[in-house]
């Protein structure tokens, strides 16, 4: 299709013109900012949320003119406010079980490293013999995460972090059982990867603790006062109404 082809003008008169409504239908446009952009839509002068696409154009379509009273304004207001709550509560309802549920997968991920560590402390109490300088129980309880404290960090954050919540290691246990297979070069090579994943997993549950105790400070809905804008389907030679308040 090219300028002067006359193509666009044999579609043009191929449909019916648009038509005039100079007594459409009157939309309220009722806005909150923070601490997310809400929106919500109502016919007047019923006061009808609009839900769809095909509501809107129905009602300016078909809709009776009305004009925005300050009864209007003071029912919308209400209305939008309590919908914008209740909206609001559950996205923060829905944000909070899933702050909740990430840093328990850390925790659990950081549960995990530990035993592995505590595992590589056991396998080199295994392997030393008495020409090591240090001596090491093989002690398979809970004081082997004790000896890791010796570490510092990231073990000794990370085992304040969890407190007692931690796996007993077991002799039995086939991740073990592969651990003490490794070399002593193999075992200070993954105890140094262990560390180093730890140290990860204890910055982002840091990052996200604080995350969950900060959540939720923003103004609620209920604290602003809703923007207010109307609109309507007019006629193209006349101006459409439209108040903001």
């Amino acid at each position: 299709m090219t300028y002067g082809g006359g193509l666009l003008e044999d579609i043009l008169h191929a449909v019916d013109p648009p038509g005039e409504n100079p007594s459409g239908g009157q939309v309220v446009r009722c806005v909150v900012e923070a601490p997310w952009p809400i929106v919500g839509y109502y016919g007047l002068p019923d006061g009808q949320p609009i839900g769809s696409l095909a509501a809107l154009r129905s009602l300016l379509d078909h809709g009776q003119a009305a004009q925005l009273t300050g009864d209007h304004r003071k029912r919308l207001v209400g209305q939008f406010r309590r919908a914008a709550e209740a909206l609001m509560a559950q996205k923060a309802q829905a944000a909070h079980w899933r702050r909740k549920a990430h840093m328990a997968s850390l925790k659990e991920q950081m549960r995990q490293l530990l035993l592995q560590a505590a595992y590589v402390e056991l396998a080199l109490a295994a392997s030393r013999d008495l020409f090591d300088d240090e001596k090491m129980p093989l002690d398979f309880s809970e004081r082997v995460y004790e000896r890791l404290k010796r570490y510092k960090y990231p073990l000794a954050g990370a085992l304040k972090l969890l407190g007692d919540s931690l796996p007993c290691p077991r002799p039995d246990d086939l991740a073990y059982q592969r651990i003490k297979a490794f070399s002593r070069e193999a075992l200070d090579r993954h105890f140094a990867a262990l560390c180093t994943r730890l140290g990860q997993r204890l910055h982002q549950l840091v990052a996200a603790q604080q995350e969950d105790e900060h959540a939720g400070l923003g103004p609620p809905p209920g604290a602003q006062t809703p923007a207010l804008s109307t609109f309507s389907a007019c006629p193209t030679e006349a101006p459409c109404p439209s108040a903001t308040t």
